[in-house]
């Protein structure tokens, strides 16, 4: 039917359109999304980050042409903080209007001071602090990767989030590396094709995807995912986004993680520098 663009904070992306139905995933304020069918107050949509498609409410986003979303691109900035306030007026001590995350997009239409006047796909109007805008400052991708992972830290676990009001393990793993440069699927399973194979607990650097599941004959079941700290060390959303350990004889060791441990991925290595 045509593109469209998010206008809540974080829209949910279901199996079915239901709020009973699984959560798929996630789309953030601003981003782009292609309108398959609508169904009474639901539409079946493609979001256009990682082709994934579910159903979503209609409050949820806002039809659009072709003109007015390139239009939206040229003019907007994203949002590079966890989190920030979308606010009535150019002043911390403002109403605030909405809560935005990391990834969220506006349109910017003018400066006030430290705030930006912005627009939301939906012609709302506010101020955000023009610090939510800035641009990570140029440094390694070792420190970079590392200081996103331990901003996420007791985010709680929320099947199918992906986004810094709750996280499961894959849209953990794809929000610390989108946020690095690289660009992931959505689900642990096909995270797990991407790479090179790591068998050897002992080869495991820092950077690395630590994949756990099961095998059952010739069949391997990735069911969790985590990025490799170093030294036996991993971060994961496990009930919240914590630290856990490999090995036995340190007090963050996970027994049941270790046990259904079954490879790494290295998707390169600019996490060594």
């Amino acid at each position: 039917m045509g593109p469209g663009l998010i206008v809540t904070t974080v829209a949910n992306l279901r199996l079915r359109p239901s709020h009973k139905s699984e959560l798929l995933t996630q789309s953030l304020l601003g981003e782009e999304i292609s309108i398959v069918k609508s169904r009474s107050l639901w539409s079946q949509v493609i979001c256009r980050k990682d082709d994934y498609c579910g159903w979503m409410e209609d409050g949820s986003f806002v039809p659009c042409t072709m003109v007015e979303l390139q239009t939206f691109h040229q003019d907007s900035k994203r949002v590079n903080f966890l989190q920030a306030d979308f606010l009535e007026k150019a002043t911390k001590q403002s109403q605030i209007l909405l809560q935005l995350v990391m990834g969220c997009r506006l349109r910017i239409l003018g400066s006030v001071g430290n705030y930006f006047e912005v627009c939301t796909p939906s012609k709302e109007r506010g101020f955000v602090a023009k610090t939510a805008f800035n641009e990570f400052l140029p440094s390694p991708p070792r420190e970079r990767l590392q200081s996103i992972a331990f901003a996420c830290l007791g985010i709680h676990y929320l099947w199918g989030g992906s986004t810094p009001k709750g996280l499961d393990c894959s849209g953990f793993v794809q929000l610390v590396m989108r946020e690095c440069g690289i660009n992931l699927p959505r689900d642990a399973q096909e995270q797990s094709e991407h790479g090179i194979k790591i068998s050897n607990i002992a080869k495991f650097q820092f950077g690395d995807l630590l994949f756990f599941g099961s095998v059952a004959g010739k069949k391997t079941r990735v069911a969790h995912v985590a990025l490799c700290l170093g030294d036996g060390m991993y971060v994961h959303a496990s009930s919240f986004v914590r630290i856990h350990s490999l090995h036995a004889t340190n007090p963050l060791f996970n027994g049941y993680r270790r046990k259904t441990l079954l490879f790494a991925r290295r998707l390169g290595d600019q996490f060594l520098k």
